[in-house]
């Protein structure tokens, strides 16, 4: 029977699992380090800067990977509002197995349902040279805008 994957919602009793989770070598410079990724969404929690949910990649009943999403409002009149997928890394040890693809596949579905609000579409973003994360959000549907989010490249999917 082949392994389980699905997106869970973290919990306390997640917590050591998700702290011990390791990129590989050279992917520091890609994605920042999970304790940076609780505390963010914490701080965002506590001030409304936006609504943000943190999900565990488990395989089975193991945490392998995290992937955090937010609700953006609008920001100016007119506008709507939209997901933001502002991270996503997987355990060096379960890397290059399609877990990554799944657990993407699965949150483009929850997304999908707008489970935070209304939205007209989810943005992420990736750093130039993460020809690997670039490949698998535009195989996924996702386009890049031309836009960039600090040193990162914007990419956006219609809900």
């Amino acid at each position: 029977m082949e392994p389980q994957v699905s997106l869970r919602t973290l919990t306390t009793d997640d917590l050591s699992a998700v702290l011990t989770l390791e990129l590989a070598e050279g992917q520091d410079k890609f994605v920042a380090p999970n304790e940076y990724t609780l505390a963010e969404a914490y701080l965002a929690s506590t001030t409304g800067e936006f609504v943000p949910r943190v999900y565990g990649i488990f395989l089975d009943d193991a945490v392998v990977g995290l992937i955090a999403i937010a609700h953006q409002p609008a920001e100016n009149e007119g506008d709507e509002p939209f997901y933001e997928m502002y991270r996503f890394m997987v355990d060096r040890r379960h890397q290059r197995r399609g877990i990554g693809r799944r657990a993407l596949e699965q949150a483009i579905a929850l997304l999908r349902t707008k489970p935070l609000g209304p939205g007209s579409h989810v943005a992420t973003s990736f750093v130039p040279g993460n020809d690997i994360a670039k490949a698998l959000y535009l195989q996924l549907g996702f386009r890049e805008t031309g836009e960039l989010d600090g040193d990162e490249i914007v990419a956006v999917m219609p809900l």
